[in-house]
Formats: C-alpha cells, sequence, structure tokens
C-alpha cells in the first residue's frame, strides 16, 4: 500500500484538502492495524492519527481517500472514503509537513513529506518522513494553483519520493494519476 496522491494547500482556504491510498498489489492488504499519521514539521509531532481498521482491507488496485466533505461526496461511487473531522485545513502546509502510514505503533509502510524533509518523533524513535530525497514538488495557496503532488506513474514506488512524487495540474482523488 502506498500513498498515491495529496492535495494539503488549496487556493484560498483549504476545503479541498485529501489523502489518497492505493494498494498496487496483487493481493488484498489488510487494514486492521493500518493508520495515517500527519506530522507538523516545526515541532516533529503528530497532529492527526486515524485507524484504517473500519475500512478493513484494500483490494488489489483499489483506493481510499480521506478528504473533506466535498472532495468525499464528488469520489467514483465505488471509491471507499474517510471524511477529516473539520471543513478546512486539516492537512498542515506548513514548510515542510508530513504523513506516514504506519502498521501498530511505528512500521512505516510509506511516508512522504512537502517542502522539504522533515522527521516524526514517534516516542521512543525518531522517523524519517521522505524516502530517499525529498520530493521537492509542492504546492503553493494562490490562485494559479489547482493541484496536487502524485505518484507518476500511478502506484509507481521506488522508494525515493524526489523521483515518485510530481505536481499534477488536476488533481485525481480516487482515480488513476496521469
Amino acid at each position: 500500500m502506498v500513498i498515491n496522491e495529496v492535495d494539503y494547500d488549496n487556493p484560498g482556504t483549504d476545503t479541498a484538502e485529501f489523502l489518497e491510498l492505493y494498494n498496487p498489489g496483487t493481493t488484498s492488504f489488510s487494514l486492521s492495524n493500518v493508520s495515517v499519521v500527519l506530522v507538523n514539521g516545526a515541532n516533529s509531532s503528530s497532529y492527526l492519527t486515524t485507524s484504517l481498521a473500519s475500512l478493513t482491507s484494500l483490494a488489489p488496485g483499489e483506493y481510499v481517500v480521506m478528504g473533506t466533505t466535498p472532495v468525499v461526496s464528488a469520489l467514483p461511487p465505488a471509491v471507499r472514503s474517510l471524511t477529516f473531522s473539520m471543513a478546512s485545513d486539516n492537512i498542515q502546509n506548513g514548510a515542510p509537513d508530513g504523513v506516514a502510514v504506519v502498521s501498530g505503533a511505528t512500521t512505516v509502510l510509506d511516508s512522504l513529506s512537502w517542502e522539504g524533509a522533515t522527521t516524526w518523533d514517534a516516542g521512543t524513535i525518531s522517523i524519517p518522513l521522505q524516502e530517499g530525497a525529498a520530493s521537492t514538488a509542492m504546492l503553493a495557496d494562490s490562485a494559479t494553483d489547482g493541484g496536487s503532488i502524485a505518484r507518476v506513474p500511478n502506484g509507481s514506488d521506488t522508494n525515493v519520493n524526489a523521483t515518485d512524487f510530481v505536481f499534477v495540474g488536476t488533481p485525481t482523488p480516487g482515480a488513476r494519476n496521469p
């Protein structure tokens, strides 16, 4: 399972934020002990942890999207989702911030930091949130930024975020990246 796309900064108020996970594998992936941890890079602390256990598993080629109500309500019908609790500003967009998908307390399945490299202080250990070189793809709070950071090609994971993630002009929550 991989982090496949993130839209953390929208033009104006951040009301269309989302995080997309994807199973590029050939077998179902159990989510019984999996959580998504959003991290504030300014202090390396987690500010939102969401368990995925209620979704049970992720089938091969399946997406799950965590997003605001407008994003979730516009998803293709078969895409499973979780809705953020706030209408905006759920995913921090300072420099840098990040996300980790973890199994148990600290086993990182995938991670990504944006606007620079950062770490997560997971209590007993400090975990880098970038795989290999950090991605330089970033979003900006401007009238022209309608994009996201996405894995291109879709689901591709070389374990180097600078290679895997690029800016795309049209977000594709719950669908194949360009």
